[in-house]
């Protein structure tokens, strides 16, 4: 009996679906993108329950005839290419045949459109349904010109696939990000955007920038600046963000090639190098670019979604990223003359050394004597804070009964300081609802406006900051006022916390807690060294924590300096 054996229809057009259609969100990205390559200048978007109840997309574009509206959902058809040189041309979102297709086979789907032919306001159009890919009807009615397709019970015969799908409210936040994508891409173009009976957004047609106001906040101009060059055959234009309104991530980058919107990690390192040192390691930059160029430049057809490219001349259009980008955040700068090294006096050898021993000297000796009382009541040891270096203490710890005997260990304890805190912040965070969470009430409400896709998670997310010392509520359209938050948050810190908050999931309240810890180790870097009596506080509250040897994020707390390793130093 032959091993190998060809798959039925249904079987192959499901897998196939699996490939062009990950999730809800993938679903509205293509019928979208159809409606875009159909000339519509109006786009309304219905969603409920996450996009598996329902997934409703209506525009005014050309529509298809009679004859047209049963091919389109025959996998490969397709009327924006005709051969394979095409591929190298291509001027539409859409053009493998497959998003349809793969929609059909794995949902049920109703079909109106009306060809937009002669002055009649309404015409005759088609009427079309289809369940798991299976034509159920299809007739002559009277439509609109244009097209809506309105998508029911997705993956419902793939029940696999359906177990595997996001929570709603997750479905809803990637769906937002979709729209805001497509929406910032095309300006001339009416979007509306409805998610279980609430307009997320409603964005009429207008300039660039005044798009990216609507999506990513009113004060967009003051964070970013243009962008406008011409380097060979390619044309960038956009906006790319302050250096000081980085991120901790990628979640504020936008790059858009031809109009499409894509994703290049070598494009985002392109960026990042037209800041040069402005920008810290482990910091992002903000950006909203549209790279043209001419189609033959690139390959789109290298991922089933469309959403990585291929360049063919790669280094170039990096260069010219780079290039750009450098020139529009420090081409107009005038830079402070450099000094030479005769205009610094420096003092005798004698003389430094001198005042280093007195500065020395002093605190040695108060820090010397702090052997503190708070320590006494620890429930885990007892310290004598013996110096201090940067952010690191220098101690000497007797143990209690309750440490395990593999942590007993004699010698000197470094311990550091950020880690102690974020340990200290995390297990606050993580008490009993009934202990009293330390918050500030702000003098005056600090007001903050997010992107679209930013409101929609920072909303969600409102319930579970409470516990932890926020008090926010919304007030506008994406507009929040805060007016209180944790002890360890400075109000300066307020706005980039619930960037970087906003790029998590919102039902995973622990990562929440991670970012205020982070908060908290790092809140006093620029105090260090502390004085003593904040270094004897730090080191008792940390005696009473429940794992005062790791901090939150994995690392060590306290590292040991033992007897033996002392003695190898000085006797090898």
């Amino acid at each position: 009996m032959a091993k190998i054996h060809v798959l039925d229809e249904i079987t192959a057009s499901q897998i196939a679906a699996g490939e062009v259609i990950e999730s809800p969100a993938s679903c509205v990205k293509e019928l979208t993108e159809n409606s875009l390559d159909a000339g519509a200048s109006r786009i309304y978007v219905k969603i409920q329950g996450g996009g598996e109840l329902l997934i409703a997309v209506q525009d005014d574009g050309s529509g298809m005839s009679f004859e047209d509206a049963p091919l389109a959902f025959c996998p490969h058809a397709t009327s924006k290419i005709s051969a394979l040189p095409d591929l190298f041309q291509l001027q539409t979102f859409g053009f493998r045949g497959e998003a349809l297709a793969s929609i059909a086979a794995v949902s049920k789907v109703h079909l109106l459109t009306a060809e937009k032919q002669g002055p009649d306001a309404v015409r005759s159009g088609t009427s079309m349904t289809v369940h798991g890919g299976k034509v159920v009807s299809c007739s002559h009615t009277e439509a609109r010109p244009g097209t809506m397709f309105e998508i029911r019970d997705l993956f419902y015969n793939v029940p696999a696939r359906r177990k595997f799908l996001k929570s709603p409210s997750k479905n809803n936040a990637q769906i937002v990000k979709v729209m805001t994508e497509i929406a910032l891409a095309n300006p001339h173009v009416e979007f509306e955007l409805i998610i279980d009976e609430k307009r997320e957004f409603h964005l009429l047609p207008g300039t660039q920038e005044k798009r990216a106001r609507a999506l990513l906040g009113n004060d967009f101009p003051e964070k970013f600046r243009p962008v406008k060059t011409t380097i060979g055959a390619f044309t960038l234009s956009g906006y790319v963000g302050q250096p000081e309104h980085c991120r901790t991530n990628r979640a504020g980058q936008y790059l858009f090639i031809n109009r499409r919107p894509v994703f290049s990690l070598s494009c985002s390192y392109a960026v990042k190098a037209g800041y040069g040192t402005a920008l810290e390691t482990a910091r992002h930059p903000l950006f909203l670019l549209f790279l043209d160029m001419p189609p033959d430049s690139l390959d789109v057809n290298v991922h089933p979604q469309k959403r990585e490219i291929r360049f063919r001349h790669e280094d170039e259009v990096k260069h010219a990223l780079s290039n750009a980008v450098s020139g529009a955040l420090f081409g107009h700068i005038e830079r402070a003359p450099t000094r030479t090294a005769c205009s610094i006096p420096l003092p005798p050898p004698l003389l430094q050394f001198r005042e280093e021993k007195i500065v020395r000297e002093e605190p040695r000796d108060q820090v010397s004597q702090m052997t503190f009382a708070a320590a006494a009541e620890a429930t885990l040891f007892q310290a004598t804070l013996l110096s201090s270096f940067h952010e690191y203490l220098l101690l000497e710890l007797i143990w209690n009964g309750s440490i395990p005997e593999q942590f007993r260990k004699e010698g000197l304890y470094i311990m550091d300081v950020r880690a102690a805190l974020a340990r200290i912040a995390f297990e606050d965070l993580l008490a009993p609802k009934e202990a009293k969470v330390c918050s500030q009430k702000l003098l005056m409400p600090f007001f903050m406006e997010l992107s679209s896709a930013e409101a929609h998670l920072f909303e969600k997310m409102i319930p579970n900051l409470t516990p932890l010392g926020f008090e926010a509520r919304n007030f506008g359209k994406n507009g929040f006022l805060i007016e209180a938050i944790p002890m360890c948050l400075e109000v300066g810190e307020i706005e980039q916390f619930i960037h970087d908050l906003t790029q998590e999931e919102e039902e995973d309240p622990a990562k929440l807690t991670r970012h205020i810890a982070r908060l908290a180790a790092t809140a006093s870097r620029k105090k260090y060294p502390l004085a003593p009596e904040m270094s004897c506080a730090i080191i008792s509250r940390l005696a009473q924590c429940k794992e005062p040897f790791l901090c939150p994020f994995g690392g060590p707390v306290l590292s040991l300096l033992s007897y033996e390793e002392i003695q190898k130093r000085f006797r090898q």
